[in-house]
């Protein structure tokens, strides 16, 4: 098989496990619609209703149509990340905390396959150093999952060629399996 065709499957599966990454999520969301992690939802309070603020987010995420990028629980509360600001009276009225950002989920997606498309040209190691990208609607930006030996020389290189434009980058140390990106 040539490294090219072995690159694009690799890439493929790589996309799928991006799509799946919501799947038999207990929470009910989309994948478009990745969770914060887990130290980021630990309400404050041990007794919340997480099945109500579940349904904020079910409801808002409908009404909201594109302008609804992510909801997460934080405090004992749900936040609602928005793009627009008109939206947020009502997220407020439905009981949770609007986050107003600058990227719709779309435009996230759109920057992951932007940056994914960049590492599938760069050499190795940086071109398997990425392990996973997450939507961060608390920033209105993307968390990669990253080698934690490449983190700064990643930092440094994608704030220099910027594939995904102005999106916010966050980086998070990963213990994941080194794959080459979609090319």
């Amino acid at each position: 098989m040539k490294k090219r065709q072995l690159t694009q499957i690799l890439g493929g599966a790589a996309i799928a496990a991006l799509a799946l990454s919501a799947c038999g999520s207990t929470t009910g969301q989309t994948p478009t619609q990745n969770q914060p992690t887990q130290e980021q939802t630990q309400p404050a309070e041990e007794n919340v209703d997480q099945e109500a603020l579940l349904k904020i987010q079910d409801q808002l995420s409908a009404s909201l149509g594109t302008s609804f990028v992510q909801g997460w629980i934080q405090d004992g509360k749900m936040h609602i990340a928005t793009t627009d600001q008109a939206t947020t009276q009502e997220i407020e009225s439905a009981g949770a905390v609007p986050v107003v950002v600058d990227f719709n989920a779309q435009q996230l997606r759109e920057g992951i396959v932007q940056i994914m498309n960049w590492q599938a040209q760069q050499p190795d190691p940086i071109r398997t150093a990425i392990h996973g990208y997450e939507l961060n609607g608390m920033e209105g930006g993307l968390t990669l999952r990253v080698d934690p030996g490449h983190i700064e020389e990643l930092k440094q290189l994608l704030d220099e060629a910027k594939p995904a434009g102005e999106i916010p980058l966050n980086f998070a140390p990963s213990s994941g399996i080194s794959t080459p990106a979609a090319g």
